[in-house]
């Protein structure tokens, strides 16, 4: 049995509003996945092909995984992997500088 309420106007924006955020938020956690998982799959291809990272390159492999509603967008997401990898190899060496000098744990 379905009870009908009377919303006033202020309680409706209220709902919606955060059925906004509730959707944006869903949106934006798929896009961040889409860009690890696109980054990780970059570095697997350049790391099988010895293929550099290049914005013609990454929109020749990327296609392959690259759900069609985010194809338009191929630049922002090359420029998010290239920023998660060069953030990744920064770290990466630093960690393997730490092993080799015995800073690390």
């Amino acid at each position: 049995m379905r009870i009908k309420m009377d919303l006033s106007p202020d309680e409706v924006a209220l709902i919606e509003s955060r059925r906004k955020v509730a959707v944006f938020r869903s949106m934006k956690a798929d896009a961040e996945r889409l860009i690890a998982d696109a980054g990780a799959k970059w570095a697997t291809y350049s790391e099988s092909t010895g293929m550099g990272l290049s914005f013609s390159e990454f929109c020749n492999c990327c296609d392959c995984f690259l759900p069609k509603q985010y194809r338009g967008s191929r630049k922002e997401l090359f420029e998010a992997v290239k920023s998660m990898i060069a953030a990744t190899e920064q770290y990466a060496d630093r960690i393997a500088q730490e092993t080799i000098n015995g800073d690390g744990e």
